[in-house]
């Protein structure tokens, strides 16, 4: 029977990317027909290399009903309809047109399958030839005997073959294939070489994220013992791969496949090509999908450098015996550390002695010679120039010390950000954080948050002593404003008569011929309190008790008063949106020297990131949840809240 194919030969063309695509597509179907084996045989001729592959597998075959449905037409696939096999495994195409994935060489495509029908087992060859894709021969059911399953051969394949040869194609199927030789344990053999991810397998880890559109994900990745392409692959629910496409993180150091299992990626296979210029759910899951190996990765680093440093010190040529005391200590260590990671292939190619000189050197160079650390590192490392070009050529421009210090110093600040962040919006953190007793604490330590200008100048004072310092920094003296020889200022009060306490006083100087000052005042709210109309009258009268008091020098100090938290409510936030060029500005007094302001933590956390946000690119650190609690609990553990979940610090 010859079948009129109703199809776009061109389009059919953009779908035969490789001839290894179009083998991989054959190993599909035959998983997705059940197969517990696949042999790819690569057919050679003495004269002009491979002349044919045939791929065969003992799956439930093709009946002639199904070849005579499916081969009518290119899309249309029955497993649109029905997404299971009949051994219940997840199908791997829906659309149709995989099967017409093999052209990409020329010659013809011949199946040849054995199915089980109601007229009992029949076999069944479908012919299509390359220079005529419109047109399918479908040969008359035959009785037989034979075993179930299905054979493909193409053959005439233009000339040369590339690609299908080697260890890469064969590393790529196994990638390709990993999840389900190992969720559906399908021997798959690859030109008399078994496809074996255990065999290459160093470390497998699996990740559960939140559920995008009430759809569960996980995130496999898996590490090779050898190099193999990197690849992120979109795959069903079942694990079978949908598309390939860049991993887009780096993971220096790492040979790895990583694979999203997410359900709705079936439902728009055809489109996941272009799923880096999309916005909907699908890049969502990409999104935390990539964001989840990151955090891999960042851990799987922490593990390699404990390993080694743990090795070598097990072996006696760490050049460290004792742990780090200080902070500034702690900074010079992991600086070695990182340094002789990057080294770590070589250093432990040499024999021990050797080991043991070469870390020596390097902590040598470090400590008390930076200017060695070229020799070291390309001499007695050998390691390729252009390693150490960049790190020698910053080293002619400022102390390796300084570069320490200022690397440091900036992620500290992104960790503390990000940290930050958590305490205030993340719904476990911000329900238990405290306002006086911890956060309070926290910002007094790390008040560059609110501007790099402003240094701290009072914390948690009531307005009398707010006075003092501001005359203090006026380079005045109470006595010198109420005109009694050594006597206290009178007490300042609100308007009500009232004493009243601030968080925190922050002040600058900005230099200019009118000598001005700037105060700012900060009132914090625990995260879980909404600013309102109560909260922000509160710091009103604070300003309107600055304003009105003499005392205070309204001619050369602005005052900036702040209320913060992580939310506002009510017409506190219908008020802080007055001023359309001045988005949190609730008013002002003293034609604007006194003025107040509702901000919120995201807002401030923004400001923050955004000023170091160029610093942050060129240091190429981008702290996750895991490095931003720990600098917290190294900072400023004795003013945490418990971790959520516990009763008491952990």
């Amino acid at each position: 029977m010859r079948l009129s194919l109703d199809i776009d030969t061109t389009y059919v063309q953009g779908l035969t990317r490789s001839l290894l695509t179009g083998i991989t597509e054959l190993i599909w179907n035959a998983v997705d027909a059940d197969a517990t084996t696949v042999d790819v045989e690569l057919q050679r001729s003495a004269l002009t290399g491979i002349e044919s592959v045939v791929v065969r597998d003992n799956g439930h075959g093709i009946t002639p009903a199904m070849a005579v449905s499916q081969f009518a037409k290119l899309g249309g696939s029955t497993k649109k309809t029905t997404p299971k096999s009949p051994a219940g495994r997840t199908l791997h195409g829906r659309h149709g047109q995989g099967r017409f994935r093999p052209f990409g060489s020329g010659g013809r495509v011949v199946w040849d399958s054995v199915a089980e029908t109601p007229n009992g087992r029949q076999r069944t060859t479908i012919t299509i030839a390359a220079s005529d894709l419109r047109a399918c021969d479908v040969s008359d059911p035959e009785p037989t005997d034979a075993p179930l399953g299905t054979s493909v051969t193409l053959e005439g394949l233009g000339q040369p073959v590339t690609g299908i040869e080697g260890e890469s194609a064969h590393d790529r199927l196994v990638a390709r294939f990993a999840l389900p030789i190992e969720s559906y344990g399908v021997s798959i053999t690859f030109d008399g070489k078994k496809v074996n991810p255990a065999l290459l397998q160093d470390v497998r880890r699996e990740y559960t994220l939140d559920a995008v559109e009430d759809v569960p994900l996980t995130v496999t990745v898996i590490e090779w013992k050898r190099k193999i392409d990197r690849g992120l692959y979109l795959c069903n629910g079942g694990g079978a791969a949908l598309e390939e496409i860049d991993v887009g993180i780096q993971a220096r150091g790492f040979e790895f496949t990583a694979y999203v299992k997410w359900d709705g990626f079936a439902t728009q296979a055809a489109e996941l090509s272009t799923i880096e210029m999309q916005s909907g759910p699908a890049r969502a899951v990409l999104d935390a999908s990539r964001e989840a190996l990151r955090q891999h990765f960042r851990a799987r680093l922490a593990e390699r450098r404990q390993k080694i440093v743990a090795d070598w010190q097990s072996e006696g040529v760490y050049p460290f015996k004792q742990p780090p005391q200080s902070r500034a200590e702690r900074a010079a260590r992991d600086t070695f550390d990182l340094v002789a990671l990057q080294a770590e292939e070589i250093i432990n190619a040499a024999p021990k002695p050797n080991k043991r000189l070469s870390l020596g050197l390097l902590r040598e160079a470090l400590e008390q010679d930076p200017g060695s650390l070229h020799r070291v590192l390309t001499n007695v490392l050998a390691l390729p120039s252009d390693q150490v070009d960049s790190l020698a050529e910053l080293l002619t421009r400022t102390p390796l010390a300084s570069v320490i210090a200022a690397s440091r110093a900036i992620a500290d600040r992104l960790d503390f950000v990000a940290g930050l962040a958590s305490l205030t919006t993340h719904p476990d953190w911000k329900k238990r954080v405290k306002e006086r007793s911890e956060l309070h604490k926290i910002l007094a330590a790390e008040t560059w948050v609110f501007g790099e200008e402003y240094a701290l100048a009072a914390s948690d004072k009531g307005l009398s002593e707010v006075l003092k310092h501001h005359l203090a920094y006026l380079g005045l003296t109470a006595s010198d404003d109420d005109g009694e020889e050594g006597g206290d200022a009178d007490e300042v009060l609100d308007v009500d008569g009232h004493r009243r306490i601030v968080d925190l006083l922050l002040s600058r100087s900005i230099e200019t011929a009118e000598d001005q000052r700037r105060h700012l005042v900060v009132e914090l709210k625990r995260p879980s309190v909404k600013v309102g109309p109560k909260e922000l009258q509160q710091v009103k009268d604070y300003a309107l008790a600055i304003a009105t008091d003499p005392r205070f020098d309204l001619e050369r100090t602005r005052w900036e008063f702040w209320v913060v938290s992580t939310d506002v409510k009510g017409t506190a936030d219908e008020e802080r949106r007055q001023y359309p060029d001045q988005f949190g500005l609730a008013s002002t007094l003293r034609g604007g020297r006194v003025r107040v302001w509702v901000k919120t933590w995201g807002e401030i956390l923004h400001d923050a990131e955004h000023r170091l946000k160029f610093v942050k690119k060129k240091l190429g650190y981008d702290p996750g949840e895991v490095e931003a609690l720990a600098y917290l609990r190294r900072e400023h553990d004795e003013r945490l809240p418990p971790d959520p979940g516990t009763d008491s610090r952990g």
